[in-house]
């Protein structure tokens, strides 16, 4: 079986490799449009048969690094070939083409709807074409599963770089903003003699105004252009107006407008942070991310020999207890006290955990080897996020054996408190921790005698 940390890396490593991938297509489908515009088949038929080329080849591509990853962990793994591999590798590697392809969608959407030519085959179809291609090379491939969440380090690399790329875009545009401000100060006195008419010259300060108004309410890049494009007009317009020749009075208001507005833009531009800071950050990032990838690769190629070989010396337990940290000391501690002293092997985090240990590795551990879960049932528990993941894997186990691993015990809650969490578990016998705790222990040594 895939070890389910290590299918997580790939998983995470396969979403890199893609991002990596955008960029690069983007650019090619840039070049054959350029290509194609100094043809003169802009929007040709030409150019629609292109672009479903390139997003063939791209898919294929994507399919194929997709694959790669996976391999590298069957064969770090040894895992023997069966019919189950072989299914959740195909699903693995279908799941990444459905789920971060958006780009590819996108251009494809563009060229179906605005080139002219042969219709492209729907994106459905061309991800099944790649889909055959790429399963006839696949030897095996392991029973699917699914993750409620893919975390680590590196995805979080992935989401600050695209958010640091959000800030490069900005950081341009506003030092776009600064060199159209100081260029924009330097003509403001370079005015010429007056020849139209005022009326024009009230509606551009009117929209100038407003303009303004809006930047100081929300200061973005775009509205200090706006307020920019704006000033330039109504200075160009002051040059042909009568009344506002120099040294007038209404010349000089409407200049000290103008540079007010200007000092404001300059003000907040100068508090965005630079294209070369963004740059600096992106380039830590980088650096980063090739660190995360490189231990990425090894935990892969290199799966822990001294893991494996605790799992195999791990002795079974007959009972897990699965609580809410508060219940601890009310229920979960005695209880596991009163099995414990009835010889029941019993997980119980407190005794098992050791300093240093992966919480989450351990726990698998726990629910791999042992009989039956007990599941504390409260208010509690129906809040947390561990002990209901806890249940979650009892109940697949059920599912997959067809034999009994859930034990409730229910503890400061009812029927009704149950049905309104899980109608299924509510259905089930349960003990009660206000019957004590001996009786609850003497019910659970009664199941495990069957």
């Amino acid at each position: 079986m895939l070890n389910p940390e290590l299918l997580e890396l790939a998983i995470t490593r396969i979403r890199i490799e893609f991002d990596g991938r955008r960029e690069r297509f983007s650019r090619e489908v840039q070049e054959i449009q350029q290509e194609l515009a100094l043809q003169g088949l802009g929007t040709s038929g030409g150019l629609k048969e292109k672009t479903g080329q390139a997003l063939m080849r791209e898919l294929d591509i994507r399919a194929l690094l997709a694959w790669k990853v996976l391999s590298r962990i069957v064969s770090g793994q040894s895992l023997a070939i069966d019919v189950g591999l072989n299914r959740q590798l195909k699903e693995e590697i279908a799941s990444q083409l459905a789920a971060d392809c958006d780009d590819l969608i996108t251009i494809h959407r563009f060229a179906s709807e605005n080139l002219r030519g042969n219709a492209l085959p729907s994106f459905d179809a061309m991800r099944e074409r790649t889909l055959a291609k790429i399963w006839s090379e696949i030897d095996i491939a392991l029973l699917a599963t699914q993750r409620s969440q893919e975390t680590g380090e590196t995805q979080s690399i992935i989401n600050i770089h695209g958010a640091l790329n959000k800030k490069l875009d900005l950081a341009r545009q506003w030092g776009q903003v600064r060199e159209n401000v100081k260029q924009q100060q330097t003509a403001v006195f370079n005015l010429l003699a007056p020849t139209r008419p005022l009326t024009a010259l009230n509606q551009v300060r009117a929209q100038f105004e407003a303009a303004f108004r809006q930047f100081q309410a929300k200061p973005t890049a775009e509205s200090a252009i706006q307020v920019q494009e704006l000033g330039q007009q109504l200075l160009q317009l002051a040059q042909q107006t009568p009344g506002f020749d120099l040294p007038s009075q209404a010349f000089q208001d409407l200049v000290a407008d103008v540079q007010h507005a200007l000092e404001a833009i300059t003000r907040v531009a100068q508090t965005q942070p630079s294209e070369m800071a963004i740059h600096r950050q992106i380039t830590d990032l980088k650096q980063q991310q090739a660190e995360a990838l490189t231990s990425i690769d090894k935990r892969i190629q290199e799966p822990s020999q001294a893991g494996q070989a605790q799992n195999q010396q791990l002795e079974p337990f007959d009972v897990f207890i699965s609580h809410a940290s508060e219940d601890k000391d009310a229920i979960a501690r005695p209880l596991y006290q009163e099995l414990n002293a009835q010889g029941v092997r019993v997980w119980f985090d407190e005794a098992v955990l050791e300093l240093g240990d992966s919480l989450r590795r351990k726990i698998d551990e726990g629910l791999t080897k042992c009989r039956y879960g007990v599941v504390i049932l409260s208010p509690h528990f129906f809040r947390k996020q561990w002990p209901q993941k806890e249940l979650d894997g009892l109940v697949a186990r059920e599912t997959a054996s067809g034999e009994k691993a859930v034990l409730p015990v229910w503890h400061e809650t009812d029927r009704d408190g149950v049905l309104a969490y899980s109608p299924t578990l509510a259905d089930r016998v349960a003990a009660q921790s206000a019957e004590g705790v001996a009786v609850v222990a003497a019910k659970i040594l009664a199941v495990l005698k069957k």
